[in-house]
């Protein structure tokens, strides 16, 4: 009888345990798919990837503010009264662009790729690529949350 609930007591509990578990599966792809939000560029050193990013930037227009973050992250805006901000967070020789319009919605101001051949990519997507073209490197496309 002890066996039996303890088999019980061990088969009800495990959903429990198993719930807690997170798994998530991250899509990384060479070329942009619907609703990819972020265009991560691999550039050849680790050592060089922050002051590449904020001179190539700045070079080219944009301004660069760093936000109080514990890690390196850049907010660049490509013009004065542009809509857009982008964000690069640089984690080794991998730098994250993602990007936020004021254009998109109130409630998620996310660029993201649309998906669709026949539908052009909206300005904000096109300045995220733009941006990504400036740093050079090798570029992949993955959905962030």
């Amino acid at each position: 009888m002890k066996a039996l609930l303890l088999s019980a007591a061990l088969l009800l509990s495990a959903p429990a345990c198993f719930a807690q578990l997170k798994v998530t599966h991250t899509l990384i792809l060479d070329s942009p798919f619907k609703g990819a939000n972020t265009i991560i560029v691999t550039l050849p050193d680790s050592s060089t990837a922050l002051q590449k990013t904020t001179s190539v930037f700045a070079a080219n227009g944009y301004t660069v503010r760093q936000p109080n973050a514990p890690k390196p992250v850049f907010a660049l805006t490509p013009q004065p009264k542009s809509p857009d901000t982008i964000l690069a967070t640089i984690r080794g020789a991998k730098v994250y662009l993602t990007a936020t319009s004021l254009v998109n919605s109130a409630t998620d101001p996310t660029v993201r790729y649309p998906g669709k051949k026949k539908q052009a990519a909206s300005p904000s997507w096109q300045q995220l690529e733009a941006s990504a073209q400036l740093l050079g490197g090798t570029r992949e496309y993955t959905r962030q949350r």
